[in-house]
């Protein structure tokens, strides 16, 4: 065996060797792997958040749920509130015709109460006055009061008055409530028609313990005096007869009713 033949084995052997070498050793990749504890902390982080989606995917439900009932309250709320309004406005309408009758009611009764009271005065010019002795001097006892307060003579009128003095202390406090004098003079100057003059005295109805009789005054030029609506009213009576009470006492006829008050 010559020398080439013994060791040219050696070029072959160093070729296999460095190709065995090649092929067991991996190409290079461009991931790093992570060492073993930081890979399971990025699992329990991913499993955290995981379980926050869940969390808000339930909510969401939830939300979405109670806006589903708001809205179904709201469409029922609504309903309610229109069905009210329709309710209200019926009622309007009820209201409104109710007034209309109401007034309508309260015209016809007004007019018929001014034709009444207009039909009792003329009436009652017809009936004669009482002929009895108490029922003549209670007459003279009011003629003679009413023309004391028409001529200023106070002391007169205060002997005939037997009425309260309740409304004459109220409407003049400047004036000592005890006397009963100066109350007339006062009253007679700033609250009451005592300027009236009798026309004529009607018969009226018999009262307890007295008379009750109807006056009528006229003004100095003669005219009949009537007293119309009173405080903005436009559907009162006009009145031209009035009422004064008469009673009787141990110290004789006495009258109740001040003189005329006109507002």
């Amino acid at each position: 065996m010559t020398t080439s033949t013994r060791y040219g084995w050696i070029p072959l052997l160093a070729m296999a060797l460095l190709m065995a070498a090649c092929s067991g050793t991996a190409a290079p990749t461009s991931t790093t792997s992570a060492p073993p504890g930081q890979s399971s902390d990025l699992e329990q982080q991913v499993a955290s958040q995981q379980a926050q989606i869940r969390e808000l995917e339930q909510t969401v439900t939830e939300l979405t749920d109670e806006l589903a009932s708001v809205r179904s309250q709201l469409t029922r709320t609504q309903s309610y509130w229109d069905a009210c309004a329709a309710q209200l406005v019926d009622r309007q309408q009820q209201e409104a015709t109710c007034l209309e009758q109401r007034d309508a009611v309260s015209e016809w009764v007004q007019q018929e109460l001014n034709r009444y009271v207009s039909e009792l005065e003329q009436l009652r010019g017809l009936v004669p006055l009482p002929d009895t002795p108490e029922a003549r001097q209670s007459l003279q006892t009011l003629e003679a009061f009413l023309a004391a307060v028409r001529d200023g003579r106070y002391t007169t009128a205060v002997s005939l008055y037997g009425g309260t003095y309740e409304s004459l202390i109220g409407s003049n406090p400047s004036v000592d409530p005890t006397d009963k004098t100066a109350l007339f003079q006062s009253a007679c100057e700033y609250q009451l028609r005592c300027d009236l003059a009798l026309r004529r005295v009607l018969a009226g109805s018999i009262v307890a313990n007295g008379y009750e009789f109807y006056v009528e005054f006229q003004t100095d030029d003669g005219q009949l005096f009537s007293l119309g609506p009173c405080c903005g009213s436009d559907t009162d009576p006009t009145v031209s007869q009035f009422a004064f009470v008469v009673t009787q006492t141990p110290e004789g006829p006495r009258v109740l009713t001040p003189p005329l008050y006109t507002p």
